[in-house]
């Protein structure tokens, strides 16, 4: 801040030193040469600043003051930057390099859009002149439609990993929530928020009405609840396990709601006995709407089991990846079924 002296011809010059914890008082002749010295300072205090400033000091400063709007997005960043903190924690933030950078990502990969927003938000605060986790040019996965469905011999094999993974009780009950997911295509949360009231196996129909989340339970993704279809290998999955005392449809290997953490814990070790250490329990729901499509359920009916409300355009255009091969043999087989119907197209004749 700049002002003029009161019965003085000079200009007080007003700059916020972090390194000593208070305001420095300078002065200048006149307005111009004020508002120069104050940018001066400014830079000055901003590189004594930097040159301090470790990772494990930003870290415990930074969602306090750069808040998040919701608790979940808050505890996602500190879970992901615990890491980088622990591998960094006593280096300057300014001293750490793209080739340093890099290399971290490459190991840690799915911590890089936090560490990442940790060091944008350093620069905003001046204790950071750069991001060396930005434009750092390594091959981005495009999400899910980047996922190879799963086919049904394979489904199986999971489920028997999770026997092997698990023991017997345990494990027969996870493999049944695994066909449960892959045949009635709900998300995880609400998987988990699943309830016996609300679970008709008779008809094959439950209500989808809630999802549990980290910060408690509510309403699904587009806060609208819907009836679903549970197919009869969900069904004889449900049957086939023993029920669990309490409410919920699935449980913890302790018996208590089934949750984030406990079921990571659970599904970690399947996918590891399976083969598949980088699989995500999401990719049931893609194997789901790709095996209706494959059975001729049309995009828009899919899109309703899902929980979507767009008319099916989500499931054309990244769910549904139907299988070339699949596809070809059903327009041959219905060719066939034509000529046995008494269809034929009549032969080219020639042109006189």
């Amino acid at each position: 801040m700049i002002r003029k002296k009161k019965n003085a011809t000079t200009w007080q010059v007003r700059v916020w030193c972090p390194a000593e914890g208070k305001n420095i008082y300078r002065s200048a002749p006149n307005e111009r040469a004020a508002r120069r010295l104050e940018a001066e300072l400014k830079v000055e205090f901003s590189r004594n600043r930097t040159r301090r400033t470790t990772v494990r000091k930003w870290a415990e400063q930074w969602l306090a003051l750069y808040p998040r709007p919701q608790e979940t997005t808050r505890r996602f960043h500190e879970e992901r930057i615990s890491k980088f903190v622990e591998d960094f924690g006593d280096r300057v933030l300014t001293d750490i390099t793209r080739i340093e950078a890099r290399a971290w990502v490459i190991e840690n990969p799915w911590r890089h859009n936090s560490v990442r927003a940790l060091f944008n938000d350093a620069i905003d605060a001046g204790v950071a002149r750069e991001n060396p986790f930005a434009r750092l040019n390594l091959p981005q996965s495009r999400g899910r439609r980047d996922l190879v469905v799963l086919t049904d011999d394979e489904l199986g094999a999971l489920e028997q990993s999770a026997v092997l993974a698990l023991g017997d009780a345990y494990g027969r009950h996870f493999a049944a929530c695994i066909r449960f997911a892959a045949t009635t295509c709900v998300r995880p949360g609400e998987l988990f928020a699943l309830d016996w009231e609300v679970l008709d196996l008779d008809a094959g129909r439950a209500h989808i009405g809630w999802q549990e989340r980290i910060d408690g339970r509510a309403r699904p993704k587009n806060g609208l609840a819907r009836d679903i279809v549970v197919p009869a290998p969900a069904v004889a999955a449900l049957r086939d396990t023993p029920r669990w005392d309490g409410p919920w449809v699935f449980g913890s290997i302790r018996g208590q709601r089934l949750s984030k953490h406990s079921h990571f814990y659970a599904w970690d070790k399947v996918r590891n006995a399976a083969g598949r250490p980088g699989m995500d329990f999401y990719e049931l729901r893609h194997y789901g709407a790709t095996r209706l499509l494959e059975i001729g359920v049309s995009a828009e009916d899919v899109a309703i089991q899902m929980g979507h409300v767009d008319g099916g355009e989500l499931v054309r255009t990244t769910y549904g990846h139907p299988s070339h091969a699949r596809a070809l043999d059903r327009v041959q087989n219905a060719w066939v079924a034509d000529s046995v119907a008494g269809g034929e197209i009549p032969p080219l004749r020639a042109v006189s």
